[in-house]
């Protein structure tokens, strides 16, 4: 014998918890996409190994968009082959745009990121890093694991100047 649904309330309730269930999968859905499309991809980036090879330099802009978040974020790391550990940054600069190829990894035509950022190993333990514009600097760490890091400024005559310490 098979048991019958009387009434007006239970096929409501059962509509109702089709629409909640429809609703949530459509919700949970979009939340997926949202967060799989948030990482900003990367327009440029470029690795300078040191002159004996324990450590490496690496720099990379990433441009992010959206209403409100939209940036370009221009960071150097270092990492080494003396310890087992990931790269650590030690520089960051949110940059001023527009950039050449936008959302695309180009490194010709993006190269030194909107800053026109370059590094340069002065020895096996200095390394330097110069950049051009008007940028904001976030971050800047003066030594890591034995590495003297200089940040210097290009100026629009070519000549380079310390940033200082905050």
């Amino acid at each position: 014998m098979r048991a019958e649904v009387t009434g007006r309330w239970p096929g409501v309730l059962l509509r109702r918890r089709g629409a909640v269930r429809a609703v949530l999968t459509l919700v949970l859905g979009l939340a997926a996409l949202t967060l799989a499309g948030c990482s900003a991809p990367t327009v440029w980036t470029a690795a300078l190994p040191g002159p004996d090879r324990k450590f490496a330099a690496i720099a990379r802009t990433i441009q992010a968009g959206g209403f409100g978040t939209a940036n370009i974020d221009t960071a150097v790391y270092l990492t080494t082959t003396l310890y087992a550990s990931p790269p650590v940054e030690v520089a960051d600069f949110s940059c001023p745009g527009p950039v050449p190829h936008p959302y695309k990894l180009d490194n010709v035509r993006n190269a030194g990121g909107t800053i026109g950022l370059k590094m340069k190993w002065l020895g096996p333990r200095r390394l330097e890093i110069t950049y051009s514009g008007k940028p904001q600097l976030y971050l800047k760490m003066s030594q890591l694991w034995g590495v003297q890091i200089s940040v210097r400024r290009l100026d629009a005559d070519g000549s380079a100047a310390p940033v200082p310490d905050r």
